[in-house]
């Protein structure tokens, strides 16, 4: 007999469009609202588990590289990043982008 697993409905799917919005919002008002560098520093250990924080911390370091012109081999050597991982950040580049273009500049 097959079974059949149908996906449970995340929580915050459950909330409207405008509260999930709303929670979005919130967050980014607070990392712009801090005050210093070292408050951010605070506020992204006490958001982001250890795992997170080396997540984004590496996407972002693929995309400066990226844009520095290293090939997608160099950034999976010295970032001990997958090719897949490389790949998808390049597609964001390509795709929209401005956000990271921004930040790193």
């Amino acid at each position: 007999m097959k079974r059949i697993y149908l996906e449970k409905q995340k929580r915050l799917d459950k909330l409207t469009k405008k509260d999930q919005e709303d929670l979005i919002m919130d967050l980014v008002n607070a990392i712009v609202g801090a005050k210093s560098i070292g408050d951010s520093a605070l506020f992204l250990q006490d958001l982001l588990t250890k795992a997170e924080m080396r997540t984004l911390s590496k996407r972002l370091r693929i995309a400066k590289l990226l844009l520095d012109g290293m090939t997608y081999e160099e950034i999976e050597k010295q970032l001990h990043a997958s090719h897949g991982t490389v790949a998808k950040i390049s597609a964001w580049l390509a795709e929209r982008g401005d956000g990271f273009r921004k930040i790193i500049a």
